[in-house]
């Protein structure tokens, strides 16, 4: 379970400021009327996981559930105590105009900024390479899980480590993960054979975004095979003495 860093909370402030603001509507609103059971439990619950979230990212797909749903039922409570009917004029207009707008703003905003900055194309780079190297329905270990998308759509004729979430793997085979998760945390070390048989490839792939991973290989003496813009690929096989075009 990975922690999270600093602009990757940065990038998710909003679901972090979420709470404190529900806390803050939920106190404005208990000292005029009593409020919901379940309004409660998901104010808590969302309180719970944000905290969460603070610790290991992957407490972020539960963080987002618990924003809308409590968000609705805050509303629900709102139009429940008569406030937006209540109002008049220019301020009637503001209670329901402003909210709705932050609503739209953020449903269009955040999947623009994901396209542009998250986006990933597939890896036709490495695909080019493999082609001319690697035998079609040979195994390739994407090491990280989450690449499975850009590799399979760009080389489809290949095997990988992972398509899935890691925790299929895990329940597949929790002692072969386990080892490949330490290693790949700089927990253990491993020589590139032995990584060879914890993943069952040869040829192991790492993604240009995560190049500290890439570092740690090649000052480990793992054979650099392949580097463009999709990222590296090794030989876990090959002798460190041998040139790229050897391979």
């Amino acid at each position: 379970l990975q922690s999270p860093n600093l602009p990757w909370l940065l990038r998710n402030g909003v679901l972090l400021v979420a709470w404190p603001l529900h806390l803050a509507m939920t106190w404005w609103l208990a000292r005029h009327r009593a409020l919901a059971r379940e309004t409660w439990l998901c104010l808590g619950m969302q309180g719970i996981v944000t905290v969460g979230m603070l610790f290991v990212q992957r407490t972020i797909e539960y963080v987002s559930p618990f924003v809308i749903l409590t968000a609705a039922l805050l509303c629900r409570e709102w139009l429940a105590a008569g406030y937006g009917w209540r109002l008049s004029g220019v301020r009637r207009y503001m209670a329901w105009a402003v909210p709705v707008g932050v609503v739209v703003a953020l449903l269009a905003l955040v999947p623009h900024w994901h396209l542009r900055h998250l986006w990933r194309m597939p890896y036709t780079g490495f695909a080019s390479w493999a082609r001319e190297h690697i035998p079609p329905g040979a195994p390739i270990a994407n090491l990280i899980w989450a690449d499975f998308p850009m590799l399979w759509y760009a080389a489809p004729e290949y095997r990988y480590l992972m398509g899935l979430d890691p925790m299929f793997s895990v329940a597949q085979d929790p002692a072969r993960m386990e080892r490949l998760g330490a290693f790949l945390k700089g927990r253990v070390a491993l020589s590139p054979s032995e990584l060879s048989q914890v993943v069952e490839a040869r040829i192991a792939f790492v993604p240009a975004r995560v190049s500290s991973l890439a570092r740690g290989l090649v000052q480990q003496g793992f054979v650099l095979v392949w580097e463009g813009a999709d990222g590296w690929a090794f030989d876990l096989l090959a002798q460190p003495s041998m040139s790229r075009e050897e391979q």
